[in-house]
């Protein structure tokens, strides 16, 4: 009934994005019908005492005994408690449910977020989808709590009402009607002239977040180029872009406000005079003219209710609408069927163990079809337990490999195999805990030292953190600290230096154990004296496992039991570090290049 309500009284010109906001609901829906059963009975309940009142008045006004006049009090003084108590208990149930929605609704969110990232979600500005996640979500709060519940209210009042004023006089009944019928339009109006401005202030409001984000983050950028004028000009030119839309949202607003008052102006005048009329004629009694002023204020009164909400209305579903368009975009990458449990670095008697072997076959991949292929027909096969290297010309192609094997990406052509399987078989979860990751670029949650470590295995006890953390030769840095282990970090870090946030990066890999390590310029951010030792300590990690480096300092990967060499997409040259110089191919010419640049310039030295 509340959804034929609704397309019936256009409070969409488009309804899907009310009808799916519905859906959430479900779960809470004995919750929000208490809410809106509390609020039938709050606005009845005034109804009540106001009809009480004009009733008392009459009887006292017209003579009558005072013990007639005292149970009528008495009810008024009851009708007036229990209005006050439901206006209590329905406001808090609504919103409990609302807040309710809100949180299932966020978890919705990150969950799907999870499965776009990072394919679908890159070329998408971050502070466009942080400002989806918490101020567009949180504007849906105006729906549940204050129109899903108050729209099934503005029926059952009004007819309730209607009804009894419809058993005093028909003919006043007819009267409102008319006026009921033009109020009821506003909402449609509303959304006519406010559902296309109300998705430009949030596209608006958006796009300025996405600037203060961005502005925030490169602020050593901004202050080190002198782009700071530049900068504040496009953050007041997209400021007040912003205000003169809220400006104009504001008139719309008012003048929705002033229709309405308008109308129900109007309206109680049109019953007044009607009911007047027909006191004169002898067709209705003096003692209902007040009474029917009350029933046609009370139907009113609640359908203003929904009309006043309706003014935001508009804006609110244009967030759902950016809600739903990032919730409605296919992953890149789909779940796989297969499950196994094996996700320990050391292998072991399980029920399904997975050999860490990895083989590409054939692979070709490009980011978007207008894109020009990233890899062409790349084919090696790594056996368990080795470690590969992966070297050449930046572009090439070498970390586009790694995301393929998590699984960010999946290739347009050909097949990546782990222990014989194609990875596409396997689920996601269980397929990245297969891997340990350390990257160049390392990323630390506002969290203690203690807690970022762990993200490499959330069990993990503080002895095994502890125990990682010497490992990677963060140990004694740490116990340095005021607070040791229990060291906040700042945002992204802030407070480490590069070096300390990459041996962080190794300690969570460390931690987690798994089967495949991939070194990704593992080492490319510490001092001489620590890459010595924290390569002795990766090399020691690599025992059993499988392991992917990639590297541009060459003599990082010379120990490496299989160099991949990579040029514009694909492999041009595998093998050991002495059979490639051997070759003196594009290996060969790689190591010349980078002696020559430590040499300080000059000819290309041999390569041999």
């Amino acid at each position: 009934m509340t959804r034929r309500w609704i397309r019936e009284h256009g409070f969409l010109s488009d309804d899907s994005e009310i009808l799916r906001l519905l859906d959430p609901i479900r779960p809470h829906l004995r919750l929000m019908g208490l809410a809106v059963f509390s609020e039938v009975l709050r606005q009845v309940s005034g109804i009540g005492v106001a009809v009480l009142g004009a009733v008392l008045f009459a009887r006292a006004v017209s003579g009558a005994p005072t013990s007639e006049l005292y149970p009528l009090a008495g009810s008024m003084i009851l009708l007036g408690l229990a209005r006050g108590a439901f206006g209590y208990l329905g406001p808090y149930l609504a919103h409990v449910a609302a807040y309710r929605i809100l949180v299932s609704l966020r978890d919705r969110f990150y969950s799907v977020m999870e499965l776009l990232a990072p394919a679908k979600l890159s070329p998408r500005r971050t502070g466009d989808v942080v400002s989806t996640a918490v101020s567009d979500i949180e504007l849906l709060e105006l729906f549940f709590a204050h129109t899903a519940g108050p729209a099934v209210v503005a029926i059952v009042v009004p007819v309730l009402a209607f009804s009894a004023l419809a058993a005093i006089s028909p003919r006043l009944a007819g009267v409102l009607l008319v006026y009921m019928m033009l109020l009821a339009t506003l909402p449609r109006f509303a959304f006519w002239i406010g559902s296309a401005l109300g998705s430009e202030l949030r596209e608006q409001i958006a796009h300025l977040n996405s600037q203060v984000l961005d502005s925030l983050q490169a602020m050593r950028e901004v202050l080190a180029f002198g782009y700071r004028d530049k900068q504040m000009d496009e953050l007041s030119g997209n400021s007040k872009a912003l205000i003169a839309l809220q400006a104009r949202q504001a008139r719309n607003m008012g003048l929705q406000g002033a229709l309405g008052i308008c109308i129900v102006s109007a309206g109680v005048i049109s019953v007044l005079l009607s009911a007047s009329l027909l006191v004169r004629q002898g067709s209705l009694s003096p003692s209902y003219l007040p009474v029917s002023v009350i029933l046609a204020g009370s139907v009113f009164t609640s359908l203003m209710g929904v009309v006043e909400t309706s003014k935001q209305l508009s804006q609110t579903m244009a967030g759902a609408r950016r809600l739903f368009r990032l919730l409605d975009l296919q992953p890149a990458v789909r779940e796989g069927a297969a499950e196994f449990s094996n996700v320990r670095a050391k292998p072991g008697p399980t029920s399904q163990a997975v050999e860490p072997s990895i083989a590409f076959e054939d692979v070709c991949f490009r980011y978007s079809p207008a894109e020009p292929r990233v890899l062409s027909k790349m084919r090696f096969d790594v056996p368990a337990g080795s470690t590969v290297a992966l070297v050449g010309q930046s572009g090439a192609g070498k970390s586009t490999v790694v995301s393929l094997m998590l699984r960010f990406w999946d290739p347009e052509a050909g097949r990546i195999l782990l222990g014989g399987r194609d990875i596409r078989c396997y689920s996601l979860d269980k397929l990245r805990l297969l891997f340990s990751v350390v990257s160049q670029d390392v990323f630390l949650f506002n969290q203690t030292i203690r807690e970022n470590i762990r993200i490499g295995r959330g069990d993990a006890s503080d002895m095994e953190v502890e125990d990682a953390a010497r490992k990677a030769r963060l140990h004694d840095f740490i116990v340095s600290l005021p607070h040791g282990y229990d060291t906040m970090v700042g945002e992204r870090g802030v407070g480490l230096s590069g070096g300390e946030r990459q041996r962080m990066a190794i300690a969570r890999a460390l931690l987690k154990g798994a089967p495949i390590l991939i070194l990704d310029e593992a080492t490319s951010s510490l001092d001489a004296e620590s890459e010595s030792y924290i390569r002795d300590t990766l090399r020691n990690a690599r025992a059993g496992r499988t392991t992917f480096m990639i590297a541009h300092r060459l003599n990082t990967v010379v120990d490496a039991d299989m160099i991949l060499v990579m040029k514009d997409g694909r492999v041009v040259e595998q093998g050991r570090h002495g059979d490639l110089l051997a070759l003196r191919g594009e290996y060969a010419r790689l190591v010349a290049a980078q002696r020559c640049a430590a040499d300080g310039g000059g000819q290309h030295p041999s390569p041999e």
